[in-house]
């Protein structure tokens, strides 16, 4: 992995009294982009700093342009100076609040300059697939060197200063396996708007995987031992080890399939199918695409159609064979 920026941020958790109030974590973190030079794969982290640790799985997302944004947020009043990491394949919203010392004249919840410098940097990076060149001109911007409170993370750069460019490799922080996920499997297992196959009338892009495996559909596929069995079968030996009971094998799936780890698989499985990689996705999950009946779908309609009639044709076969 190479780390192209740090910028010290915390977390955020919504209020509850207030939907759109986002409270700061007091744990100290870092923003951390981070380039895959084997998948060349866009790696969003964020970790604790100070030998801190925080419960739950490590925060590690892949962006993609035209997917991923980071902006600032101000659709509420914080007590902090808040960004968001947003997705247009999903409803997903992480929060973070700049930690840094905020040493302009403004109030507690107002960007400064520099909040907004490495904002618009952390972006282009997202927006360029983590082109170094998108930063052109942008490093002299963040030439300051506060030792109480760095103005923009611990990342090394080139000039010495924090938050820019790292100028040589780091380390990914883990090499914990990540759960892979045979979602040909969960597709067979839901019913499908309309029938299981998208109306050419829909415009490409309207249905999302997300937004067909809401927690409550995959609670309910969990109850089909067939579809148990070959989740569990994608699943590191480590974590299935002390699994020995129809309960524990439906809430380790179900902590499994909620966790934001599986949304973010699905919602970028849904940018692969919709920007050209139909056909890569399909032979990669053993998928039999149905293209003589696509008509005008968009490659997700195509892909959801396709399992569907795959899961239909083993059903009936099942059917003859029984008879």
């Amino acid at each position: 992995m190479e780390t192209l920026i740090t910028a010290k941020a915390g977390r955020c958790t919504r209020d509850p009294e207030n939907p759109t109030r986002y409270i700061p974590s007091d744990v100290p973190g870092e923003i951390r982009l981070e380039l895959s030079r084997d998948e060349e794969l866009l790696h969003f982290k964020w970790l604790p700093r100070r030998g801190h640790t925080v419960e739950g799985e490590e925060f590690d997302l892949i962006v993609f342009p035209g997917d991923a944004s980071f902006v600032p947020y101000n659709a509420g009043p914080n007590d902090g100076r808040i960004c968001v990491l947003k997705f247009q394949s999903s409803d997903q919203r992480h929060m973070f609040w700049w930690q840094t010392k905020n040493d302009e004249n403004v109030g507690p919840s107002e960007h400064t300059l520099k909040d907004r410098s490495v904002t618009r940097k952390i972006d282009q990076l997202i927006q360029s697939g983590g082109d170094p060149d998108s930063l052109a001109g942008e490093d002299e911007l963040m030439d300051l060197d506060d030792e109480a409170a760095p103005s923009a993370g611990e990342g090394s750069r080139r000039g010495g200063a924090d938050g820019g460019r790292a100028s040589e490799p780091q380390p990914s922080g883990t090499t914990e396996e990540q759960p892979q996920f045979d979602v040909a499997s969960l597709i067979r297992g839901i019913s499908i708007p309309g029938g299981g196959s998208a109306s050419s009338s829909k415009p490409q892009g309207f249905l999302t995987l997300p937004s067909l495996l809401q927690p409550n559909v995959t609670t309910a596929i969990l109850e089909s031992k067939s579809i148990r069995q070959k989740l569990l079968a994608n699943l590191p030996p480590a974590l299935t080890a002390d699994v020995n009971t129809e309960y524990q094998e439906k809430e380790l799936l179900r902590k499994v399939l909620h966790s934001p780890q599986f949304s973010q698989a699905t919602a970028t499985l849904t940018v692969a199918l919709r920007e050209g990689g139909l056909r890569g996705v399909a032979d990669s999950l053993g998928v039999k695409l149905d293209l003589e009946n696509a008509g005008t779908q968009g490659g997700v309609e195509i892909f959801v159609s396709s399992v569907k009639k795959e899961a239909e044709k083993e059903d009936d076969e099942g059917d003859t064979q029984m008879s």
